[in-house]
């Protein structure tokens, strides 16, 4: 079985800042604003790489709606948190009035083997895995959305779509901080897709 990672990122390029590694290969921090009324107060954060470094630095500037395309990416924060960002290949520029999905989100699609189902906390998280690709294994951690009844358990190679999500009270507490949210789910009978996603949002059809 075939493991497959794609994000799609729309919203607002809040600030972005060049950088580069110890052995000099340059990368984009970015910060871009996807608040919505549909998945609240979320901001995702990203690395841009490759060649579109230099065209991203030349065509962009913060206040631009922008749509990044990638992979989506975990790593472990301060005192064990989970922290969840993107590794982005590629931006364009984004015009929500030419869009089928008008709402700023950052989306993702995985095919991934589900680990284990864990129920014991406030809420309900899936462990997958992928790889190995070029190294180890990479594990990750996502939540089931808690208002879907999603027909999913442990063992074999699954195809989930879901976006970062932030839960808010009616008076603007938050309840859930923003994390990955599995809103969609099928079981794959045989090799994950190895296509990319395409470029059109309408891929992500959330």
């Amino acid at each position: 079985m075939r493991h497959f990672n794609s994000a799609h990122v729309w919203g607002l390029l809040k600030e972005f800042k060049e950088k580069e590694t110890a052995n000099g290969k340059a990368y984009v921090d970015v910060v871009i604003d996807c608040s919505s009324e549909k998945y609240g107060n979320v901001r995702a954060f990203g690395r841009l790489w490759g060649k579109f470094v230099q065209e991203f630095l030349e065509d962009f500037r913060p206040g631009d709606l922008v749509a990044m395309r990638g992979m989506l990416s975990q790593y472990e924060g301060r005192k064990g948190a989970i922290r969840t960002n993107f590794t982005l290949y590629g931006a364009e520029h984004w015009e929500p009035a030419d869009s089928k999905h008008k709402h700023r989100r950052a989306a993702f699609i995985l095919a991934t083997e589900v680990l284990d189902i864990d129920d014991s906390g406030e809420e309900t998280v899936v462990h997958v895995r992928f790889g190995p690709q070029n190294g180890d294994p990479e594990e990750y951690v996502i939540a089931l959305h808690p208002d879907k009844i999603l027909d999913i358990e442990a063992g074999g190679i699954w195809r989930l779509k879901g976006a970062i999500e932030q839960d808010e009270d009616e008076w603007g507490e938050v309840t859930r901080a923003a994390r990955p949210v599995i809103l969609v789910v099928q079981k794959m009978k045989g090799p994950a897709a190895q296509t990319p996603a395409g470029k059109d949002e309408e891929d992500v059809p959330f």
